[in-house]
Protein backbone atom coordinates (compact mmCIF):
# COMPACT_ATOMS: atom_id res chain seq x y z
CA UNK A 1 0.00 0.00 0.00
CA UNK A 2 1.24 3.48 -0.80
CA UNK A 3 0.09 6.66 0.94
CA UNK A 4 0.57 10.24 -0.15
CA UNK A 5 -0.79 13.63 0.80
CA UNK A 6 -0.84 17.09 -0.68
CA UNK A 7 -1.78 20.46 0.77
CA UNK A 8 -2.56 23.81 -0.72
CA UNK A 9 -3.72 27.24 0.37
CA UNK A 10 -5.47 28.30 -2.83
CA UNK A 11 -8.69 27.38 -4.66
CA UNK A 12 -9.85 25.45 -1.61
CA UNK A 13 -13.40 25.10 -2.94
CA UNK A 14 -12.37 23.98 -6.42
CA UNK A 15 -13.13 20.38 -7.28
CA UNK A 16 -11.33 20.94 -10.60
CA UNK A 17 -8.11 21.84 -8.77
CA UNK A 18 -8.63 18.85 -6.44
CA UNK A 19 -8.93 16.54 -9.43
CA UNK A 20 -5.99 18.13 -11.26
CA UNK A 21 -3.68 17.65 -8.31
CA UNK A 22 -4.96 14.11 -7.69
CA UNK A 23 -4.49 13.22 -11.36
CA UNK A 24 -0.94 14.65 -11.43
CA UNK A 25 0.16 12.77 -8.34
CA UNK A 26 -1.52 9.54 -9.45
CA UNK A 27 0.12 9.81 -12.87
CA UNK A 28 3.56 10.43 -11.35
CA UNK A 29 3.17 7.44 -9.04
CA UNK A 30 1.80 5.08 -11.69
CA UNK A 31 4.38 6.04 -14.34
CA UNK A 32 7.47 6.77 -12.24
CA UNK A 33 7.37 5.35 -8.71
CA UNK A 34 5.31 2.17 -9.01
CA UNK A 35 7.37 0.46 -11.75
CA UNK A 36 10.60 1.07 -9.80
CA UNK A 37 9.12 -0.11 -6.50
CA UNK A 38 7.82 -3.28 -8.18
CA UNK A 39 11.18 -3.96 -9.86
CA UNK A 40 13.08 -3.46 -6.60
CA UNK A 41 10.69 -5.81 -4.77
CA UNK A 42 11.05 -8.44 -7.51
CA UNK A 43 14.86 -8.18 -7.40
CA UNK A 44 14.92 -8.38 -3.60
CA UNK A 45 12.65 -11.40 -3.49
CA UNK A 46 12.33 -12.57 0.10
CA UNK A 47 15.67 -11.07 1.15
CA UNK A 48 15.69 -8.32 3.75
CA UNK A 49 17.35 -4.96 3.23
CA UNK A 50 20.28 -6.06 5.41
CA UNK A 51 20.73 -9.32 3.50
CA UNK A 52 21.09 -7.34 0.29
CA UNK A 53 24.25 -5.64 1.65
CA UNK A 54 23.56 -2.46 -0.32
CA UNK A 55 26.17 0.16 -1.02
CA UNK A 56 25.49 2.89 1.51
CA UNK A 57 26.37 6.52 0.93
CA UNK A 58 26.81 9.18 3.61
CA UNK A 59 23.39 10.65 2.81
CA UNK A 60 21.79 7.24 3.57
CA UNK A 61 22.71 7.48 7.27
CA UNK A 62 19.32 8.70 8.55
CA UNK A 63 17.36 6.03 6.72
CA UNK A 64 19.78 3.27 7.71
CA UNK A 65 19.68 4.28 11.38
CA UNK A 66 15.87 4.39 11.27
CA UNK A 67 15.75 0.90 9.70
CA UNK A 68 18.11 -0.46 12.37
CA UNK A 69 16.08 1.13 15.16
CA UNK A 70 12.82 -0.29 13.81
CA UNK A 71 14.40 -3.75 13.39
CA UNK A 72 15.63 -3.64 17.00
CA UNK A 73 12.17 -2.60 18.22
CA UNK A 74 10.52 -5.39 16.25
CA UNK A 75 13.05 -7.93 17.55
CA UNK A 76 12.56 -6.73 21.14
CA UNK A 77 16.20 -5.63 21.45
CA UNK A 78 15.23 -2.03 22.11
CA UNK A 79 12.44 -0.19 23.89
CA UNK A 80 11.07 3.21 22.99
CA UNK A 81 12.36 5.87 25.34
CA UNK A 82 10.35 9.04 25.85
CA UNK A 83 12.06 12.24 24.87
CA UNK A 84 12.76 14.84 27.53
CA UNK A 85 9.93 17.03 26.24
CA UNK A 86 7.55 14.05 26.27
CA UNK A 87 8.58 13.20 29.85
CA UNK A 88 7.93 16.78 30.96
CA UNK A 89 4.51 16.76 29.29
CA UNK A 90 3.63 13.48 31.03
CA UNK A 91 4.77 14.92 34.38
CA UNK A 92 2.57 17.98 33.87
CA UNK A 93 -0.43 15.81 33.04
CA UNK A 94 0.19 13.70 36.15
CA UNK A 95 0.53 16.78 38.34
CA UNK A 96 -2.64 18.30 36.89
CA UNK A 97 -4.55 15.10 37.62
CA UNK A 98 -3.35 15.05 41.22
CA UNK A 99 -4.82 18.51 41.89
Amino acid sequence: MYYWAAARDFALDSEAVDEGIRASITHAFDIEDKPIIEDVQQNMGARSFGEMKPLLMSFDKGGVLARRMLADLIDGKRRLQPTQAHSQDADQVSQAGAR
